[in-house]
């Protein structure tokens, strides 16, 4: 119930008040289940966060090779953030401050994620290096969740064009990455 609280509402605007109501609680109830606003937020992002999770790992269990466990997780991850779209970006957007219970859920589902594409990567490298592997799944991450909850989401790609999108980026660079290519600086001009 708060998650759409926050969605119609904002996470500012949304007050202890309005989600009790919503939940047909009185606010002391709600006080002493979660203690604050914040860590009712935190509540919330776990939730969600463990929905994602279950979301994005059925799609890559049901694929069958790492390239295409990556595109359907992509695609499921995609599809999630399209249905939860404006509480969501609420959430991120407004409601999780540096520092607090609600941002450490966060990172905790980030952390979930790059584990999971982490070992994606892994399985596709034949033996490849675990922490540059965890350095790429961040940077899958950090990517992805921008592209989704950018502004202009509403109007822009599907979650079908935003899997090719990320895919072209990531599997054929990584495919590069197999066969022993590395980017490096080019040469400075010459003085």
């Amino acid at each position: 119930m708060a998650e759409a609280v926050f969605a119609a509402r904002g996470v500012q605007a949304a007050s202890m008040d309005d989600i009790a109501e919503a939940a047909g609680v009185t606010k002391p109830v709600l006080y002493d289940h979660y203690g604050s606003k914040d860590r009712l937020m935190a509540a919330v992002v776990e939730r969600v966060g463990r929905t994602l999770g279950e979301v994005v790992l059925s799609a890559v269990t049901a694929a069958g090779s790492p390239e295409a466990a990556i595109a359907e997780g992509l695609r499921a991850y995609f599809g999630f953030i399209d249905e939860r779209r404006s509480g969501l970006h609420s959430l991120l957007s407004e409601g999780v401050t540096p520092g607090s219970e609600a941002a450490a859920a966060l990172e905790a589902v980030r952390s979930q994620q790059a584990t999971m594409i982490a070992s994606l990567l892994l399985e596709h490298s034949d033996g490849g290096d675990a922490a540059e592997a965890s350095i790429y799944a961040q940077i899958v991450v950090g990517a992805t969740e921008r592209l989704a909850l950018r502004p202009d989401a509403t109007a822009g790609p599907s979650a079908d064009e935003l899997t090719r999108h990320v895919m072209d980026v990531i599997w054929y660079g990584f495919d590069r990455l197999r066969e022993g290519l590395r980017w490096s600086p080019s040469p400075g001009p010459q003085g």
